[in-house]
């Protein structure tokens, strides 16, 4: 099967990130589509932003390859999933909601790390509204955004190390960096954590839709 990697900001070093942390999570078999909007927003950071970035998400379907047998929504966060689920003739993965399912499976109280304060309410609504059974324990912001931690991770490595361990003692179980641009690094979390991967997440609801 073909995945259509959908990155709807116009940051294509973002798209490629993804691409590489799903290629060796998925069978060499599959296909990889990735798509990055040719206008709009450089990267989503503010709650104008997201809607631009679900009004993109939309009309990138155009650019979906026609033999494509599913997509991703390279945004964690999901701006513009249900619209997409509604207008697409295949299923749509969105980042944010499978790593929250995971999660949720899983019986764990989830905290969630991103890179900039915009985003505590925006990933807030998203997931409650996508797995409103999870038990979200917090979203916690990193100064800054997701170019500012893709240009430079290792300034954001003792600030993910600390929000990790306020999280555990607010009484997460387990933990997701949640932003594409978080594909492909790693970063030291609090060892009372158990941490949730977006990419296996996202890997997971693949396979799941790809077994007869």
């Amino acid at each position: 099967m073909k995945l259509a990697i959908l990155n709807p900001n116009t940051n294509v070093a973002m798209t490629d990130a993804v691409v590489a942390a799903l290629r060796v999570r998925l069978p060499r078999t599959t296909s990889l589509a990735g798509l990055t909007a040719s206008k709009g927003v450089p990267v989503i950071d503010s709650a104008e932003r997201f809607a631009v970035g679900a009004a993109t998400a939309l009309w990138m379907l155009d650019d979906v390859p026609a033999d494509a047998g599913a997509i991703l929504l390279a945004c964690f966060g999901d701006p513009g999933l249900i619209g997409l689920r509604h207008r697409a003739r295949v299923p749509v993965i969105g980042m944010a909601e499978a790593t929250a399912r995971a999660a949720q499976r899983a019986g764990h109280r989830l905290a969630i790390v991103t890179a900039g304060a915009a985003w505590v309410p925006l990933l807030s609504e998203a997931v409650h509204a996508l797995v409103p059974e999870l038990t979200l324990t917090g979203v916690y912001a990193l100064p800054g955004n997701g170019v500012d931690l893709r240009h430079s991770p290792a300034a954001f490595r003792a600030g993910v190390t600390a929000l990790s361990r306020q999280a555990a003692d607010d009484g997460a179980t387990a933990l997701t960096l949640g932003g594409a641009a978080f594909a492909g690094l790693d970063f030291e979390i609090d060892p009372r954590l158990v941490r949730i991967d977006t990419m296996d997440a996202v890997a997971a609801e693949f396979a799941a839709l790809s077994t007869p």
